[in-house]
């Protein structure tokens, strides 16, 4: 029994000593020597571009804030879905295990079962895409559109599934949307279907484009109900409106529902307005229909169509209505009188002192001639052409100029004559601009990018050119978080704008690693070797615009973005994520013509501009001119000995 309580102690003294050690934790690689890495990986990305990325090797120190960054690069390649890192100890340093988790992409999609649909429509509304990887959300939301497509025709018992089929290339995919349409509804009886008796059952029907029978298609409902209503509003019956226009399943029934009201029948005219379209004031009315006609919106109605009488060019134009009572008819005349139709004949200005008149209306294209002749009178345009007038004044110092319509004159034969009043201001000019600045720049060389000295005449756009311009200088030094504001100061007294600005440029940061994503078909390389930057250098924003621009004109792209990944840690290197969606390269041309000398002309082309993803082209050409023939064969490699 002794022996068993000294066993019993020993083994307590034990655990309590290795308490202090389980506090501690798991140990920390971070600075360790990476002894080996090792990678397994069976996507189709390649294992140096892999090992680039991870930028990690052997002799290097363990670096968590790396790693994390490489992960998020090495994720973005094609065909990878993560990357697992494993990590154990090895002597004095750590091992390091790379798996690539690979993830395929889609090389087709396709729907079986799918009649009733038309396929290429049905592939834009999804958002699994060929070229693209699998994912799993993306499979289940495009499978509930489906459904819902086939419920807007009339299918409320279809079924789709998804399956993922592989290829013969185990990195590729084909989704499978498998459908059951199963019957459609179709319509077996009539619900509420309101005045449709009084319009005409035949007729309605005929409009709306179903009836018993047919199939209940919510799309073709909400078709043929607005082919009802105009017909209706057509017809005299402005007010018409068909709510809650439905289909309702009882029992084994499929009820149609249309609640047509056509309101009481009303006839519009219009007249006095002959001098314009006519359609142009009946659109005014069309535009007010399926609303309760009454005394509010006839007057509302009368001021619409005198806004659109003025706006045509007839400033003294009035509307006014009478509504008259037959029976049940009612009947509401809107009479117009347009008086004049006037045409600016002058515009003059008044207060002007520093700059001419012929400036000023060039700042006004409401009353600029043209080839058709003087433009018609409209007071809104011309009151929208004023802040013009006060941004010219501004762009010479006098940022307090306001102008305004003084007076205008319309003669009987409707010319128009403007004056325009014009409070120039004073003119200000600029005191002695501060800069505050940290390392990134210093006072000085923000001073000459800025190009403002004390004395300059105020101009608002000297501001923003010189903010832009200390920008631009930023970012070619690397700094792409600077941060170049100002705030300006008035001395009225003076008649100064003193201006500060405030520059914070940040740490440089520098390019990091690049990952080419999206690119399903075309090699990276190619991608890469346009790139103007390389990793390591200063940041410089004019070289992603430059390098997004000749990724581009490849012409193997339908679109290409270059974004950054924020660093983990305090890293100076900011990782480049390129960005392609690919469209087919492939090419046929043909054409066929008469001369009357050659007589038969014809050609046809085959050619790829991108074969098999290496950016190399070739094509094949035969032409016929007569009784001439000739063939033609081309290929092309862009690059030769690295250099293009």
């Amino acid at each position: 029994m002794m022996s068993y309580f000294k066993a019993a102690a020993l083994l307590m003294v034990l655990v309590l000593t290795s308490l202090p050690s389980l506090a501690e934790g798991p140990r920390s690689y971070e600075g360790l020597t990476i002894t080996s890495v090792t990678l397994e990986n069976t996507s189709a990305a390649r294992d140096r571009e892999i090992m680039r990325l991870f930028r990690l090797k052997t002799g290097d120190k363990y670096s968590s804030p790396l790693i994390a960054d490489a992960i998020k690069l090495i994720s973005r390649m094609p065909t990878v879905g993560n990357l697992a890192v494993s990590r154990r100890l090895e002597g004095e340093g750590v091992a390091l295990s790379l798996v690539v988790v690979p993830t395929p992409l889609v090389r087709e999609i396709i729907f079986p079962g799918m009649d009733s649909l038309e396929e290429k429509y049905v592939r834009t509304r999804l958002r699994t895409t060929v070229d693209n990887p699998i994912y799993g959300p993306f499979l289940e939301a495009d499978k509930e559109k489906i459904l819902e497509l086939y419920k807007a025709e009339g299918f409320n018992r279809a079924e789709v599934s998804v399956r993922l089929e592989r290829t013969k290339n185990i990195l590729w995919i084909n989704a499978l949307f498998e459908v059951k349409e199963n019957s459609a509804s179709t319509i077996t009886a009539y619900g509420d279907m309101g005045d449709i008796d009084i319009f005409g059952r035949d007729e309605a029907f005929k409009l709306l484009g179903m009836s018993k029978g047919h199939t209940a298609s919510p799309k073709r409902l909400r078709d043929g109900v607005e082919k009802l209503l105009s017909e209706a509003r057509l017809r005299g019956y402005p007010e018409a409106t068909a709510y809650d226009a439905r289909f309702e399943e009882e029992g084994d029934e499929v009820v149609m529902s249309v609640p047509l009201d056509l309101g009481d029948p009303i006839r519009f005219t219009i007249t006095g307005g002959e001098k314009v379209y006519p359609s142009e004031l009946d659109d005014v009315l069309k535009g007010r229909y399926g609303e309760e006609v009454n005394e509010s919106w006839l007057r509302l109605a009368a001021q619409a169509l005198q806004d659109e009488a003025v706006g045509l060019g007839y400033p003294l134009a009035k509307v006014t209505w009478e509504k008259k009572e037959e029976g049940d008819l009612s009947r509401v005349t809107f009479r117009v009188n347009l008086g004049v139709s006037a045409k600016v004949e002058k515009v003059s200005f008044t207060g002007n002192a520093s700059v001419d008149e012929d400036d000023l209306r060039d700042r006004m294209p409401s009353v600029s001639s043209s080839f058709f002749g003087r433009p018609a009178y409209v007071r809104a345009l011309i009151e929208k052409d004023l802040p013009a007038i006060e941004s010219y004044y501004a762009s010479k110092g006098m940022v307090r100029a306001r102008a305004s319509i003084d007076e205008e004159r319309i003669t009987p034969k409707g010319d128009v004559y403007i004056l325009i009043k014009v409070d120039e201001g004073a003119l200000y000019h600029f005191g002695a601009p501060r800069f505050n600045t940290d390392s990134a720049m210093d006072e000085g060389e923000a001073m000459s990018l800025a190009k403002i000295e004390e004395g300059d005449e105020a101009v608002p756009g000297a501001l923003d050119r010189a903010r832009i311009t200390i920008l631009s200088e930023l970012s070619k030094r690397g700094h792409v978080n600077a941060s170049v504001k100002y705030r300006t100061l008035l001395d009225e007294e003076q008649k100064r704008v003193y201006v500060n600005f405030d520059i914070v440029g940040g740490e440089a940061m520098r390019f990091g690693p690049v990952v080419i994503s999206g690119n399903a078909r075309t090699r990276a390389e190619v991608i890469a070797r346009e790139l103007t930057f390389n990793s390591g250098e200063l940041w410089n924003q004019e070289e992603i615009l430059l390098s997004q621009r000749a990724i581009f004109d490849l012409g193997y792209f339908s679109d290409v973005r270059i974004n950054t990944i924020p660093p983990t840690g305090e890293s100076k290197e900011l990782p480049v994520v390129v960005e392609v969606t690919e469209r087919d390269a492939g090419r046929i041309d043909y054409g066929i013509g008469y001369g009357s000398q050659e007589g038969l002309l014809a050609f046809a082309e085959i050619g790829h501009s991108n074969i098999k993803g290496t950016g190399r082209s070739a094509s094949a050409r035969v032409e016929k001119r007569g009784s001439d023939h000739a063939a033609f064969l081309n290929f092309k490699e862009p690059w030769l000995f690295g250099y293009p």
